[in-house]
Order: structure tokens, then sequence, then C-alpha cells
């Protein structure tokens, strides 16, 4: 038969490290808060009444957690809902006034605090704090996670200076040709054609050297024309002063006959009659005309 206490010393062993680690977690889940942080509990600003409700709001309170307010000159009360709402500190839960107070939350709901001023509550110092029944599950630190080492740094790039550039030279100026000079074939030159030569014909025969001087004078001798003849007209009286005014009494003298007369040969018949005389008597003499006659 084995004995047994070794069993129940494995036991005991077995609950007094569950109480332990439970003890261990319990009290690292309680939390110490300074109400208001770095500022305290005092007066906020006009702006800001409610200043501590917005910062209790931001943060879970749980059974256990303990509030320390600090002060100065004034004091601290737990009133219920009614006293929260109203400032009204004659009904207070508990009263305090030490200036660096620490209060559990002990109970699970809504708790109010307040200052012992009714002024100081309506012009913001007051503050609500709704408190969890359990806390969190205690939070077993992660296991370390290994972060590999970065990767060393990329070697350094150099970027190569870029080829230094070279502006080609400016292209030469355009050159033009001057145009060719415009050719001028100048006219050919104007040759007038000899005029015709005309050289007239031989006479039919030779006309004698000495003409017959048996031959007669082919013409009269007519006068010269260039003499003076007389004026072949009648004499008319000079028409002057003398012949009577031409009036109603007398007939107009231009209706009077001018007696007739026979006109006088005038001195351009004379010329052609003897020119057409010429002409003929040498047609007759170059033709042999004369001969055949005689």
């Amino acid at each position: 038969m084995q004995p047994f206490y070794p069993q129940i010393m494995s036991s005991s062993l077995t609950i007094f490290f569950s109480i332990f680690f439970a003890l261990i977690s319990f009290v690292s889940a309680i939390t110490e808060y300074t109400v208001g942080d770095d500022m305290g509990w005092r007066i906020p600003a006009a702006n800001e009444t409610e200043l501590y409700n917005v910062w209790a709001s931001r943060r879970r309170f749980y059974v256990g957690d303990s509030l320390r307010f600090r002060y100065t000159y004034d004091s601290l009360v737990i009133v219920d809902k009614f006293g929260f709402y109203h400032c009204d500190s004659s009904k207070a839960i508990r009263y305090y006034n030490e200036g660096d107070d620490v209060i559990v939350l002990y109970m699970p709901g809504c708790m109010y605090f307040t200052s012992g001023e009714a002024e100081e509550c309506k012009q913001g110092l007051k503050m609500a704090v709704q408190v969890l029944n359990s806390g969190p599950k205690p939070e077993f630190p992660p296991p370390p996670t290994f972060n590999p080492p970065p990767p060393p740094p990329p070697p350094p790039t150099f970027d190569p200076p870029p080829p230094p550039t070279f502006d080609p030279p400016p292209p030469p100026p355009p050159t033009f040709d001057p145009p060719p000079p415009p050719t001028f074939n100048p006219p050919p030159p104007r040759i007038d054609p000899p005029p015709p030569t005309f050289d007239p014909p031989p006479p039919a025969f030779d006309p004698p050297d000495d003409p017959d001087p048996d031959y007669p004078d082919p013409g009269p001798d007519y006068p010269d024309p260039g003499q003076d003849y007389p004026n072949p007209g009648p004499d008319y009286p000079d028409p002057g002063p003398d012949y009577p005014d031409p009036g109603p009494d007398n007939p107009d003298p231009g209706m009077h006959p001018v007696p007739e007369s026979s006109p006088a040969p005038s001195l351009s018949d004379s010329v052609i009659s003897f020119v057409v005389f010429y002409f003929v008597t040498a047609f007759v003499v170059d033709f042999g005309l004369w001969d055949l006659e005689v």
C-alpha cells in the first residue's frame, strides 16, 4: 500500500500556483489614473465646461482601478445623480479635502464627483465616471519577434556626367547664284532691198543724128504763153458812187441783164494745148510716122 501524501502535496501546489498567478493578474490589471493629467483638478476655462467629462469618456475604468485627485484650496465630494446635475452636495456620499486624494472604484456603475463649492461645480468642476464590472483578461506578452536586419544600403549610384554638348556651328549663309544676265539677241540688221533698177527700153530705132533739113517744121509758131495778152473782156463801167441808190423807187441794179460776150481763153488751156501738141509731134518723129505720110 503506497502512501497518499505525495498526491496531496501535488494538488496543494497546483492550487497555490493557480491562486498566485490569479492575484498577479488582478494586481497587474489595477490602474491608477490622475484626473486631468498634468492639469489636475481645477476650475476649467469658460469655453471648457465639459473638460473633465471629455477626459473620462476617452478611458475605460474597471472595478479596482483608482482615481487620484490633486487640487489646492478646494474640496471633493462623491454625490448621486441628482446632486451631480444640480450641483447639490447636501447629500454627499463621501467628502474629501486633503488636496491629494486617491479613490478606489469599488463598484460597477456610474460614479459622480463634484467640487464641494456649488459655484465651482456650475463652472464645470465635476466629472461622471462609468466603471465596468470586470477587468480585461490578462494579456501575456507576445513572443519576441525577430526582425531580420535591414538589408545593406545599396551602393551609391553615380550618375555619369552628361556628355558635353557641342553646339554645331551655325550653317553657312545660303549662297545665291545671281541669275544669268538675260541674253538679248539683237535683231538682224534691216537690209533694205535695193530699189529696182529700171532701165528704159532702148528705142526701136536710132533717130538720125541730123534730121533732114528738108522736113517742114511740124508745128506752127505759138506765142510764148508767158507774154502778156490783152484782156479779151469788154470794158464795163465802174460801179462807183455815181450809181443811184437802189431804193424802193429804183430797181435793183443787179437785176439788169449783163450783155453777153465770148469768154476769153485762159492761160492754162493754152499751156495744155501746147504740151499735147509737143508730145504728139515727138511720138510721130520717134516712130517714123512722118516718113509714112511723106
